[in-house]
């Protein structure tokens, strides 16, 4: 039981101009870091894609032009916990989007991206041996600290906004909980992550991001392995940011979009490996011209103790 337990934790305008405002490098809001009533450290890497195609007007009534943007994330990340209640985390990311037009050119913006600390409290575990059940529930917080790049280079402001650069330049805050309950081979997880953005010395406000997620789980045990497999539905909400150079409101950068999402995994005494991928099925991003069209997730780590 220890092993799949901890499992479940870790595997948790113009053309020219402008493009996807409200999905770029800052804004992931996978979730699944926790790691309910285990001990165990680790350190592993993982790495997403998210693929969303935005629409933009043209003049004189000509048809809207389509260019494709695919924002890559790959982190390196692990776990410590110095007491049975307390889980501190840490991710080291390096951001990449690529963007497409009609004329099949492609342009690139990529660096390290703005480093995360985490710490969550285990404020319920509760483990009933003859009913063979857990529950489990965290409450944590972030910092994200600004080390990745946030002004433009070259020519990079034809093409992209600020919300598409490796880093924001800005000290971010979360608070987030992670409920969690199982009964045998079935349980449900439940999750809530609030972050407040704040504005850089460019004045560039960024606006908050509030993301959720409500899932199921089955578990199916091998003889040196096990597996989990989880479907679900997860939720993003994003306030407009604001350029306080002229006070005005970038009415492209906010949205929201809900997204059926399943998830893979696989886990053994010392290794634990995942895949997921989330569509949204319903969404509203700068005002209809974007569109999500698929994330694909992927990652490994290896358990220290």
């Amino acid at each position: 039981m220890k092993k799949w337990i901890i499992g479940l934790g870790l595997l948790l305008t113009s053309y020219n101009s402008y493009a996807c405002d409200v999905c770029g490098c800052a804004v992931n809001t996978g979730m699944g870091d926790v790691i309910p009533g285990v001990f165990n450290n680790y350190f592993g890497i993982r790495s997403n894609v998210r693929h969303f195609q935005s629409e933009h007007f043209s003049f004189l009534g000509e048809p809207p032009i389509l260019s494709d943007e695919w924002f890559h994330t790959t982190e390196v990340y692990g776990r410590y916990s110095p007491t049975r209640r307390i889980q501190i985390f840490g991710f080291i990311p390096y951001n990449a989007v690529v963007k497409s037009g009609d004329n099949q050119e492609l342009v690139f913006a990529n660096g390290i991206g703005d480093v995360r600390l985490k710490v969550n409290a285990l404020l319920i575990d509760k483990i009933d041996t003859v009913d063979k059940s857990i529950f489990n529930v965290f409450v944590g917080g972030t910092v994200k600290l600004p080390t990745g790049r946030y002004d433009f280079i070259d020519d990079e402001s034809n093409y992209f906004r600020r919300t598409m650069l490796p880093g924001t330049g800005t000290i971010d805050y979360s608070l987030g909980t992670d409920i969690i309950y199982r009964k045998n081979n079935f349980g449900g997880i439940v999750s809530f992550n609030y972050t407040l953005r704040g504005e850089n010395d460019l004045k560039y406000d960024f606006g908050y991001v509030a993301s959720g997620q409500f899932s199921g789980f089955y578990q199916l045990k091998r003889t040196a392995s096990s597996y989990m497999f989880e479907l679900g539905v997860m939720s993003t909400n994003l306030e407009a940011d604001y350029d306080r150079r002229f006070n005005e409101k970038e009415i492209y950068t906010e949205g929201w979009m809900i997204s059926p999402m399943v998830k893979v995994r696989r886990f053994s005494e010392k290794w634990a490996v995942y895949v997921s991928a989330n569509k949204a099925a319903f969404q509203d991003l700068a005002q209809g011209q974007v569109k999500q069209r698929y994330q694909f997730d992927i990652g490994i780590a290896r358990f220290l103790n």
